[in-house]
Order: C-alpha cells, then structure tokens, then sequence
C-alpha cells in the first residue's frame, strides 16, 4: 500500500514529508519500503527511528538484472576488447537474460545454454544470471521460514562463489526484505 511519496531524491525530502504528517502516523510506521535509495533510508531513519526499512521487490530484483547485464558487458569487453555488438549472442540475447527464468520456453532455455556456451567461456554471466535466478526465488519463498532460509543460503552461496560486482549490496538488500517479510507476517 503506498502511503506517501516524498518529491525529490534526497534525505531532507523524506525526512520533510514525514515531519508534515500526524504523530500518529509517524508511530503506526513499523516498516518503511522504499527503493534501495540511501538519502531516502537516511532520511526515514532520521524521521522513523524505531522503523524498518527496507527495500521493495521490484527494485530488487532490478537490482539482479543490472549486475547480469553488467557482468555480461565485462565479459564483452575482456573477450572483444570492444563493448557488445548485435553480432556478440550474449549481447543478442540480452533480453532472455533479464527475463525470470522461469517464463521461458524449453526452447529459449536450450538456446540460453547454448548462448553461454558459446558467448562465456568462463561462465561469468551464467553465474551472474544464476545468483539472479536465486533472488527471484527467494523472493518468491513462500512465508515459510524454513524454505526462505534454504533459498537464502543458496543464494549466498551461489554470490559467494560467483565473481559478480556488488555481491555485498546484492545480500544486504536480500537481508532487508527477508524481516520486512517476517514482519508482515507478524501482524496479519
């Protein structure tokens, strides 16, 4: 549910909307969620001191999506020495990278493996397109702690043994979100 957003991109914005709203409001903001801006958490920090914060869905999984096209253009530059071309299959295919895995066809899985074989030999956006594969369905976990662990400690695991950019922002923000929704969950 949105309850309010806050014009501009900085701290002061945030912490000046949440000052013209009640006390009462202010006090019924358990938790804050909010795109994976840092002015805007140091501003609800500021203004909501016993709040969460955290980060929404969406942007997370933007956040997946840009470290895979960012490794996938890395690998161009190291195997061209040149950025990506149309002639380059993993630059061709960049749209079937970003897709969630899951809404592709056997047929544009079989040609994304074929695509990575041929494109990344030394399976960078493969891992990198994996790590995103596991945020999606961790964030996709049901409420159960148990299988939000698991799918957790896949994912860490996966960041851990990949060489992707950021793998430390990637994890914080995943962290964030896993109490939003056990908080959530508390109070339904």
């Amino acid at each position: 549910m949105l309850l309010g957003l806050a014009p501009g991109r900085t701290g002061a914005c945030v912490k000046t909307w949440l000052a013209e709203q009640t006390p009462a409001f202010r006090d019924a903001v358990e938790v804050a969620v909010i795109d994976p801006s840092a002015p805007h958490a140091s501003g609800v920090r500021a203004a909501l001191p016993a709040a969460r914060v955290a980060a929404d869905r969406w942007h997370l999984v933007r956040l997946g999506n840009q470290v895979v096209t960012e490794v996938r253009q890395g690998v161009a530059r190291q195997r061209h020495a040149r950025r990506g071309m149309a002639v380059d299959p993993a630059r061709a295919h960049r749209r079937m990278l970003l897709t969630a895995g899951d809404r592709l066809s056997p047929r544009q899985l079989r040609r994304l493996t074929t695509v990575l074989a041929t494109d990344d030999p030394t399976n960078e956006i493969g891992a990198a397109w994996g790590c995103k594969e596991l945020l999606r369905q961790l964030l996709d976990a049901a409420a159960d702690r148990e299988q939000i662990r698991t799918r957790l400690w896949r994912f860490y695991t996966a960041c851990a043994a990949a060489d992707i950019p950021r793998p430390d922002n990637f994890q914080r923000r995943i962290l964030t979100h896993i109490a939003v929704t056990r908080a959530c969950e508390q109070a339904t």
